[in-house]
């Protein structure tokens, strides 16, 4: 399986999340049949893709890597991990340019690793992050909203609205350079079939959110679209 790919404005790089044998994480074949997965990327070389590589062992290793949200730019890499002794939490991986290497990921602020959380995207300016949480394995996951204070500290995060999280999965917000468009993927809001893509726009001076519209076919599909950039 290659899934959850992110690509940067300039569209000259892709980061994408694969269970590959050849995996760092090794051999071993999970309950499901597929073995550990780890975050590819793909350059552009003379317009056209180069092959996939492995982003090295800065980001991947034992567990399960995947990448969950890239800055336009493709200065900052949204990693989710898991661990044996914890569900997943989400990390960042900075680099100084797009020549360099990703540093090995830092966990993001307590503030927003509370419970369990699942995806995650930073504005523009790096002042506000959108992601998704559940409070146990077994919840259902909604869409959550953080602002960076003056002192630079995380604020309490802020549930998004009734019009947004449904009784059904939220997943994947995205949020575009304009700052107000979100991208999301849910199960309700009367779905195709399974997670569909939703745009709405963000009033951020009201905090309010326009309502949902699916993105229709051929986006969405009866099967699972979860994820958009």
């Amino acid at each position: 399986p290659d899934y959850y790919p992110f690509v940067t404005a300039d569209e000259n790089f892709l980061v994408f999340t694969s269970r590959r044998k050849e995996g760092i994480g090794g051999k071993k074949v999970e309950v499901d049949g597929y073995h550990p997965s780890d975050i590819y990327m793909a350059k552009v070389d003379g317009g056209k893709w180069g092959k996939a590589e492995n982003i090295g062992r800065n980001i991947n290793g034992g567990m399960d890597e995947q990448a969950v949200g890239l800055k336009s730019d493709g200065s900052e890499l949204y990693v989710y991990e898991d661990h044996i002794d914890k569900f997943g939490d989400l990390y960042v991986s900075n680099r100084k340019d797009v020549n360099t290497d990703f540093t090995k990921p830092k966990i993001c602020d307590p503030i927003i690793n509370e419970k369990i959380e699942t995806s995650g995207c930073l504005s523009e300016d790096g002042n506000i992050m959108f992601f998704a949480r559940r409070d146990k394995v077994e919840s259902t996951s909604d869409l959550y909203v953080c602002r960076k204070l003056p002192n630079g500290k995380w604020a309490l995060a802020q549930k998004l609205p009734d019009n947004i999280n449904s009784k059904y999965n939220e997943d994947f917000p995205y949020l575009l350079n304009d700052g107000v468009t979100l991208y999301f993927s849910s199960e309700g809001h009367n779905s195709m079939g399974g997670y569909d893509l939703y745009r709405t726009t963000w009033n951020r001076e009201a905090n309010t959110f326009s309502k949902p519209e699916n993105l229709g076919f051929p986006v969405n599909s009866t099967d699972d679209d979860r994820n958009i950039c």
